[in-house]
């Protein structure tokens, strides 16, 4: 199973089309599933609202998930090594986590639980497109591995 934790709700109607046509899409490989966190209501001290954002993710993580946390200071990588953490999570636990952070992003706790911190620029993008890419790129994992075309 694949969880992907993330703060917000997504707010433009065509994002949310991308994101539902890759969420069918990956139904029959993977059992897919999206918690969206409510954005911490201290929107103007962005310091307690990394930390109320991080607790609710925290909450969300059982102790045997493989975490993958979405962090510009992670890892760069292809998606080839993309898959390689999607692979390595299947081998090591029952559950991959991929957590995205609100638009502050999270704390030190939630880094140091991260089993990998994967950065997917060192750009920084709106949090409701980073969670369209994250699935994009799943897919495409997916598409590699089962060696199905998938059109570039």
């Amino acid at each position: 199973m694949i969880k992907i934790i993330c703060v917000g709700t997504i707010k433009e109607k065509f994002t949310q089309a991308m994101i539902d046509e890759y969420v069918k899409r990956l139904r029959t490989p993977y059992q897919l599933a999206i918690i969206e966190l409510k954005e911490s209501k201290h929107k103007n001290h962005p310091a307690l609202s990394v930390d109320d954002e991080s607790e609710m993710i925290m909450n969300q993580i059982q102790p045997s998930d493989y975490v993958v946390a979405l962090d510009i200071w992670g890892t760069l990588g292809s998606t080839q090594d993309f898959h390689k953490v999607i692979e390595a999570s299947f081998n090591q636990a029952k559950h991959c986590v991929f957590v995205i952070g609100g638009s502050h992003g999270f704390n030190q706790a939630v880094r140091q639980r991260a089993n990998v911190r994967f950065s997917m620029s060192r750009m920084t993008f709106p949090h409701q497109m980073v969670r369209a890419l994250l699935i994009e790129q799943i897919y495409r994992s997916y598409t590699l591995y089962q060696n199905i075309p998938y059109d570039k």
